[in-house]
């Protein structure tokens, strides 16, 4: 059981790096139109928080692949990390582009349909490729949801194998709810990427925050329960994460 008791330290950085990730994805949401106008206040919130966006990803994916070295599953887990964290940085990149060309192309936009043959040709060529970056911009929102949803499923399940293993039925249980929340709410992201009202991002946002919180609690129960092994090979608690005398 030596091997779980190392576990525990790779799973409290995991979860460190993972709280720190939900706080620069939470953050700029809330700060966003308070600090609109407010330059320098304004980039140095939001600018930090998008830096931890790329980085706080890679230092998951490196956690769980260290994780995976005795619980398996959590190698697929890393692998899934690092196609979220493209996903997410190619929808970035599409999403600024697709400004740009909106700002800097509005005079092709107002030529398509009017105007002489070649510029009507540029303003079907612009509008052809606003379209092009939009179907990316949800391929890569599918991609995203569909990566972020299994890597916490096979977290969820192989640290849940291993906590049963080990007499943690309560943390063992609680797996299941956490991944069926995230699935529940990455369904309601796609619908919302296709539908972006906005009422609707907002609550998307909060109910991504909700299941990042429960994720959280999952990794940190089951650190501490592996931290508090007795010599038998059994957990030492009597509530989530809480050590007996």
């Amino acid at each position: 059981m030596e091997k779980y008791q190392s576990t525990a330290v790779k799973l409290k950085r995991v979860f460190s790096v993972k709280l720190w990730q939900t706080i620069c994805e939470t953050l700029p949401i809330i700060v966003f139109y308070p600090l609109w106008g407010h330059g320098t206040l304004f980039i140095l919130v939001m600018y930090p928080c998008f830096l931890g966006r790329i980085l706080f990803p890679i230092m998951c994916m490196i956690g769980l692949y260290r994780v995976g070295k005795e619980i398996g599953a959590c190698k697929k887990a890393a692998v899934l990390c690092f196609v979220d964290a493209a996903a997410l940085m190619l929808r970035f990149k599409i999403e600024n582009n697709s400004i740009s060309s909106a700002m800097s192309g509005t005079q092709g936009v107002r030529l398509f349909g009017c105007g002489s043959g070649i510029e009507k040709m540029i303003g079907a060529a612009h509008n052809a490729g606003l379209f092009l970056m939009y179907g990316m911009e949800k391929i890569a929102d599918i991609v995203h949801a569909a990566a972020l949803f299994l890597m916490v499923y096979f977290v969820c399940t192989s640290v849940a194998a291993v906590m049963k293993e080990l007499g943690a039925e309560e943390i063992a249980g609680s797996a299941q709810i956490v991944w069926k929340t995230q699935l529940v709410v990455n369904i309601f992201y796609m619908t919302v990427s296709f539908w972006p009202v906005q009422s609707l991002i907002y609550l998307s946002a909060f109910e991504d925050l909700v299941a990042s919180v429960c994720f959280l609690a999952f990794v940190y129960k089951s650190y501490h329960a592996l931290g508090a092994l007795n010599k038998n090979g059994r957990v030492k608690i009597k509530n989530c994460g809480e050590k007996t005398e």
